[in-house]
């Protein structure tokens, strides 16, 4: 069945972001990034003004907007 081929796929990369009041405000609600064409999920965020550093890990498998 290769459906969950890559499903524990995960990375130790971060992606910055020059973050505006929205990003600062709403921080806490990063579920994932897309990032090289796929959806990592966001496991933390350090913020470091006036930067957001998203710590990626595994492939992102859920809802999206």
């Amino acid at each position: 069945n290769g459906e969950n081929l890559n499903d524990n796929v995960s990375v130790s990369h971060y992606i910055s972001i020059v973050a505006d009041s929205f990003a600062f405000k709403s921080f806490m609600n990063i579920r994932y990034v897309e990032w090289a064409g796929v959806k990592w999920t966001a496991t933390s965020v350090d913020v470091q003004r006036p930067r957001l550093l998203i710590t990626l890990g595994e492939v992102y498998n859920g809802q999206t907007a």
